[in-house]
């Protein structure tokens, strides 16, 4: 008998909880004007709407363009053509 999934719970207007995770709008890159969503576990969604920053010790699996992306919108390749 498999377990059934819990349905999505809104956390905020720009997070929902997904199992044990919480999926999160990422601001909008002012380069290309496109949105995006980063992916994140219950824990650390806490610890980030709590107040912690966004680095390598909350993060370190991610990489700088993934924790920017985070904080700022811009994508990777939109840093990369905007320099």
């Amino acid at each position: 008998m498999s377990r059934k999934k819990a349905p999505p719970e809104r956390l905020a207007p720009n997070a929902i909880r997904e199992g044990d995770e919480v999926v999160i709008d990422n601001p909008i890159c002012s380069v290309c004007g496109l949105g995006s969503k980063s992916r994140v576990s219950v824990m650390k969604y806490y610890l980030l709407i709590g107040g912690a920053k966004i680095d390598d010790v909350l993060f370190p699996l991610k990489t700088s363009y993934q924790k920017q992306l985070m904080i700022t919108g811009i994508h990777g390749h939109c840093e990369r053509e905007s320099n």
